[in-house]
Order: structure tokens, then C-alpha cells, then sequence
């Protein structure tokens, strides 16, 4: 699997993007907006809302609350996960 939001491949890359991510913003909540889906594939777009109390991608913590919004896309080959890419509204957490 092919996983854009880190450079450590397979379901170990995506724990560990989890795991920092959650890390980073204890106070995290995740709004799931809508999912789309086909045979080989799924959107998802959900709102992310947290307090950024630890470094993340490289941006300092600002104890301010914040939302992103965030879409998803997920290609599934032989019933599995092979490719997930997240674009997000990176402008609307910076408040």
C-alpha cells in the first residue's frame, strides 16, 4: 500500500501516521462528512478538529483549537488497500 501522508510504507507507515497524529492532538475529533464508493475504489471526506499540543508535519504547537477539512481517496486492488492519498485544507488550521 501506498500511503502519501508518510514515508514508511504498508499498514506500518499508516500506524505510525495515526499514532503521531493522535499524539500530537490528544483533543483530536474526527467528523466523517460522506463516503463515496466504488468497486475499486472510495472517497472519504471528514473535518478533523483539534488543539495542536505537539509538533506535526513539521509545525510547531500553537495551543490553538482548529479544524481541517480533509478528503481521502482509497484505491482497493485484489480487496485490499493499496493506495490512499489525503488532501486537505491545510488554510484552515491556521486561525
Amino acid at each position: 500500500m501506498d500511503d502519501h501522508t508518510n514515508d514508511t510504507p504498508v499498514r506500518a507507515g499508516l500506524v505510525q501516521h495515526v499514532t503521531r497524529f493522535r499524539s500530537a492532538i490528544p483533543d483530536l475529533e474526527v467528523e466523517l462528512e460522506r463516503i463515496i464508493a466504488s468497486d475499486d475504489g472510495a472517497v472519504g471526506l471528514w473535518t478533523w478538529t483539534g488543539t495542536p499540543a505537539r509538533e506535526f508535519f513539521d509545525v510547531p504547537p500553537t495551543w490553538i483549537k482548529v479544524s481541517c477539512k480533509v478528503a481521502g481517496i482509497f484505491q482497493i486492488k485484489n480487496d485490499m488497500l493499496a493506495d490512499y492519498v489525503v488532501i486537505s485544507d491545510a488554510m484552515g488550521t491556521a486561525k
